[in-house]
């Protein structure tokens, strides 16, 4: 279950992709765990690559001393171990040393998130530009801007391509921040210079606020 502690939300290992409920339940029962070799050999539940990817791309080890793509890397080594000290028992001789390596960057941990959560957990991939650009509006605000031309930045969440009855190409872009999501549109003249932008880049729009279907959307003039 979720839950509320001092001001923070605790998210459930029930939540993310692919995690059984009875591995869950045992990781509960069994908990705290030394490092992530103590954990491969304490749990009964079998234990996949895949299982044990999405567990280390959720952040569930990261305070066990080892970074995440150090983990990754060594992760058949991880489970190779784990199944030795399940039949013969933890011997700290025949522990594996794994090799260590630079950490994934804050994109490549984000996109994990997405994938695995199915949501932006700890950040959103616009936080860290929108902080560097000037005269940005947050997703969440342009209904205050109706009819003037704004500047965002979103990610593509999706990307739909038509053609038009003159037989032109246009598109229409799902696009989100970390306040809400927002539909743009862009007519052929500009969609020929956006051809290349495909789900989940981060991008920075500047178009005009319109009204379609009493549904608020943003009319791309740039995009980059």
């Amino acid at each position: 279950y979720f839950k509320e502690d001092k001001g923070t939300l605790i998210y459930p290992l029930s939540g993310i992709k692919d995690i059984p409920i009875k591995l869950v339940e045992e990781i509960i029962n069994k908990r705290p765990f030394k490092d992530i070799l103590d954990f491969v050999s304490r749990i009964d539940f079998k234990i996949t690559t895949d299982i044990l990817s999405n567990l280390i791309k959720s952040s569930c080890f990261e305070r066990l001393g080892l970074n995440m793509k150090t983990l990754i890397d060594n992760i058949d080594v991880i489970i190779n171990y784990g199944e030795l000290a399940k039949d013969i028992g933890q011997d700290e001789s025949m522990k594996p040393v794994l090799t260590e390596v630079d950490d994934y960057d804050i994109k490549e941990k984000l996109s994990f998130e997405k994938e695995l959560f199915g949501i932006y957990l700890s950040n959103h991939p616009t936080t860290y530009y929108k902080a560097k650009t000037n005269n940005v509006i947050d997703v969440a605000n342009i209904d205050n801007y109706f009819d003037k031309e704004i500047n965002l930045i979103v990610v593509v969440d999706s990307f739909k391509k038509i053609m038009t009855k003159k037989n032109d190409k246009m598109g229409f872009i799902l696009g989100s921040d970390e306040t809400d999501e927002v539909d743009m549109t862009l007519f052929p003249d500009i969609f020929k210079n956006c051809e290349n932008v495909s789900e989940g880049n981060v991008i920075l729009v500047k178009g005009r606020v319109e009204k379609r279907f009493d549904k608020t959307q943003i009319v791309v003039n740039k995009l980059k």
